[in-house]
């Protein structure tokens, strides 16, 4: 019975050095896990830069649809223009996608992209347009904008 109570204790003895070991390295990497989250999220990739140049957010009125709010967003080198368009006219309208033609202040296209919306308008409605590319468009100073039926 003594060898038993002695094995127990040496074995009570071995788990509360483990169970010790086990909270120190938790108390170790926790912190450590949480730094590289940290560093991680806050890298410089130019996240969520924007573009709120008044030619990109100027309202525009294409065919009795306002298109208005409009932002360059950049998120890790892709660049998402996002706006909102809403049907002004008393009928419903039939919308495929808009064309985006971005242009700089010299008037030079950098960039033509597509914003699906698909849809059937109704008056009064508004849907948000996003269109995004792998080329910098923060520098757009203006916007042509296109319906596509």
């Amino acid at each position: 019975m003594k060898k038993n109570n002695k094995k127990e204790r040496k074995n009570n003895i071995m788990d509360n050095i483990l169970n010790k070991r086990n909270i120190i390295a938790l108390l170790v990497l926790i912190p450590l896990l949480v730094a590289v989250i940290i560093l991680i999220n806050t890298t410089s990739y130019g996240v969520n830069e924007t573009n709120n140049n008044m030619g990109i957010n100027k309202e525009q009125i294409v065919e009795k649809l306002k298109v208005s709010d409009g932002i360059v967003i950049q998120d890790k080198g892709i660049f998402t223009y996002s706006a909102n368009v809403t049907n002004t006219d008393e009928e419903t309208k039939e919308i495929n996608y808009l064309t985006l033609s971005f242009y700089d202040k010299e008037n030079n296209k950098i960039v033509t992209l597509y914003g699906y919306i698909g849809k059937k308008l109704e008056p009064n409605e508004t849907v948000p347009v996003l269109a995004s590319v792998d080329k910098d468009i923060s520098s757009a100073s203006s916007i042509k904008i296109e319906l596509n039926k």
